[in-house]
């Protein structure tokens, strides 16, 4: 039987924290690439070339698929991880393969949506849309009737609304029933490089060229506000709503204003690949490893977050 194909009571148990050999680990070590960063309390998961780590410990894991690891989620039960050869979750001092029907595609991104008494967990990949799960990442089904294009790169969910904001090759589309029905929400068929809520009902979408669109109405329609550099990856929302950009290779941006002005970032390295914000600090994952900023201005390699 397929390593995919397993139930979950067939998965073979894994020690909580166990490591990966020492030569493997060295992709998520002090000057290396951090692909994926998740905020969890006061610190952090960080995904890349090798495996999976956590900031308070270094100590690498390898999900059961190939490939590096592109996004991370921190559930109630464990962490479900995405990556460019399939998904899984860890739980319970176990991975486990997520079974996924109706597409293999690489995992762009992944995020929560509560619903009445329950969350749903949604994925976006780079070739079927996006996937939908009801059971905490164990299982993931197609869920993409609307969109007009597969090629989705970025989610983003309503705080308290629970709207979600999904952009694509094609454009913007939002969901009012967490994923299963989407509809477009503005006739801008651009390439959408990242979304983000810095509000209630404010989001924020950077086209792949730079330009800046604002919603004020939980994604129902959009304006053009500004401009920021080209190559944006990534969006995050620090304290006071201080939204900051990372991209391919200018560095990290920031705006006070909800995206209609912009300002480098200090000391922060030219290819930022994603960004989570915590409690107290953002994280950012770089081409020099894991990054970490209290204001969002300053950056500081965070040293003890690195695998060892």
């Amino acid at each position: 039987m397929p390593e995919h194909a397993r139930t979950l009571d067939e998965q073979p148990e894994l020690t909580p924290g166990s490591a990966i050999p020492a030569a493997e680990s060295a992709v998520l070590a002090a000057g290396s690439a951090v692909l994926a960063v998740a905020a969890a309390g006061d610190d952090a998961w960080l995904g890349g070339f090798s495996g999976v780590a956590h900031t308070s410990s270094g100590a690498v894991e390898r999900p059961p698929f190939d490939g590096p690891v592109t996004s991370l989620l921190p559930v109630a039960d464990g962490l479900v991880v995405g990556g460019a050869g399939g998904m899984a979750l860890r739980a319970g001092g176990r991975w486990w393969p997520a079974q996924v029907r109706g597409g293999h595609s690489p995992v762009a991104d992944l995020v929560s949506v509560p619903v009445e008494h329950e969350t749903v967990l949604l994925a976006a990949t780079i070739g079927d849309g996006v996937l939908r799960s009801e059971d905490g990442g164990r299982h993931f089904v197609g869920s993409s009737f609307g969109l007009q294009d597969r090629e989705a790169t970025t989610l983003s969910v309503g705080p308290h609304t629970g709207t979600v904001i999904a952009g694509t090759a094609d454009g913007l589309f939002r969901s009012h029933k967490a994923g299963r029905v989407w509809r477009r929400c503005t006739q801008l068929t651009a390439p959408v490089a990242a979304v983000a809520y810095t509000s209630d009902r404010t989001a924020i979408a950077v086209l792949e060229q730079g330009e800046v669109l604002r919603s004020d109405d939980d994604g129902g329609t959009w304006a053009a506000v500004g401009e920021v550099t080209a190559g944006v990856t990534d969006l995050a929302v620090g304290a006071g709503g201080t939204l900051v950009a990372g991209t391919a290779g200018d560095g990290l941006w920031l705006s006070y204003d909800d995206g209609a002005t912009w300002q480098r970032a200090v000391d922060a390295p030219p290819v930022v690949h994603c960004l989570a914000a915590g409690p107290a600090r953002i994280y950012a994952g770089t081409d020099a490893g894991p990054m970490t900023s209290d204001d969002a201005m300053h950056w500081s390699s965070a040293d003890h977050a690195r695998a060892h």
